[in-house]
C-alpha cells in the first residue's frame, strides 16, 4: 500500500471502509453476472447495469485518489498497484474484475496498519459522516436483495397478470429503489402480505436514511459557521492583545 493511500485511509476511514464493502459487492455482482450460467438473461441485463454503475464509482474513486498524489509521487502510485486498481475499475472486460480482489486486500491491509483502535476512534470523531456511509453501505445490498426477494414472493400476482405486478428482477430492483427513497412511483407494487411487509421495512429504512442525510448536510453548514466564528474570535483576541500592549506601553 502506498503512503498516500495509507494517509487517505487514515483521514477518511468511514469512506475507506465503504470502498472495501463496495469492492466486495462488485465482486459478488460480477460472479453472478459473468460466472453463473443459471442467471436468467433479464436478470443478467440488470446486473450488468449495476456492475457498470459500480465500475464508474470505483473509477471516480481512482481518479480522486490519483489527483491527491503529488506530481513527484505519481509514478510510484501507479506502478504497480495503481495500474492494477485502474484495470479493476474498467467496466468493459469482465476478466479484469479479479483485480478488485487486490484492491480489497490492500484496503483491509491499510486499515489493519492503522489499527482497529485508531479506526474506531476516527469513526467516533466523524460520527455524522460515519453514519452516512454506513447507511449507504447497507442500502446498496438492501436494494439488490429486496429486488430479488420481492420478485419471488410476488410470483403469484405476476402469474395472475395483476396490474402493477413485479414480474422480473429488474422490476424488483426498480421497486426497491423507489421504495427505499420514499418516492413511491406506483408503477410496480406488492400485493402479497410478505411483499407489503418488506415494503414497510424499506420505507422505514428510507425515512431514516434521508433523515441521516439531512442531518449530515446540516452538520456541514454548522461546521462552516463554527469555523467562521472561530476565525472572527481569533481576530478579536489578536486585536485585544494589541490594544493591551499599547495601553501597557503608555502606562510604563
Amino acid at each position: 500500500m502506498s503512503n498516500t493511500d495509507f494517509k487517505t485511509a487514515n483521514k477518511v476511514s468511514a469512506y475507506r471502509i465503504f470502498m472495501v464493502f463496495l469492492n466486495i459487492v462488485a465482486i459478488v455482482v460480477a460472479v453472478f453476472t459473468f460466472g453463473l450460467d443459471q442467471v436468467a438473461p433479464a436478470s443478467r441485463s440488470v446486473l450488468i447495469k449495476v456492475d457498470t454503475i459500480i465500475s464508474i464509482i470505483l473509477l471516480a474513486d481512482f481518479v480522486w485518489r490519483f489527483s491527491q498524489v503529488p506530481a513527484s509521487d505519481r509514478k510510484s502510485f501507479l506502478v504497480p498497484w495503481g495500474i492494477i486498481d485502474f484495470l479493476g475499475c474498467l467496466p468493459a472486460i469482465p476478466l479484469l474484475r479479479i483485480f478488485r480482489l487486490v484492491r480489497i486486500f490492500r484496503l483491509i491491509s491499510g486499515l489493519r496498519q492503522i489499527g482497529m483502535t485508531s479506526v474506531v476512534r476516527n469513526l467516533k470523531q466523524q460520527i455524522a459522516e460515519s453514519t452516512l456511509w454506513l447507511m449507504i453501505t447497507l442500502t446498496i445490498p438492501l436494494v439488490l436483495v429486496s429486488g430479488w426477494w420481492i420478485n419471488r414472493v410476488e410470483s403469484d400476482s405476476c402469474a395472475a397478470e395483476v396490474s402493477g405486478a413485479i414480474c422480473s428482477f429488474g422490476d424488483g430492483v426498480w421497486w426497491a429503489f423507489v421504495t427505499v427513497t420514499t418516492v413511491g412511483y406506483g408503477d410496480r407494487f406488492p400485493v402479497s402480505g410478505s411483499g407489503r411487509l418488506l415494503a414497510g421495512i424499506l420505507m422505514t429504512i428510507g425515512v431514516g436514511f434521508f433523515g441521516i442525510l439531512t442531518s449530515y448536510l446540516a452538520t456541514i453548514f454548522v461546521r462552516q459557521d463554527d469555523d467562521a466564528m472561530e476565525a472572527e474570535l481569533a481576530e478579536v483576541k489578536r486585536e485585544l492583545a494589541e490594544i493591551k500592549a499599547l495601553l501597557q506601553e503608555k502606562l510604563d
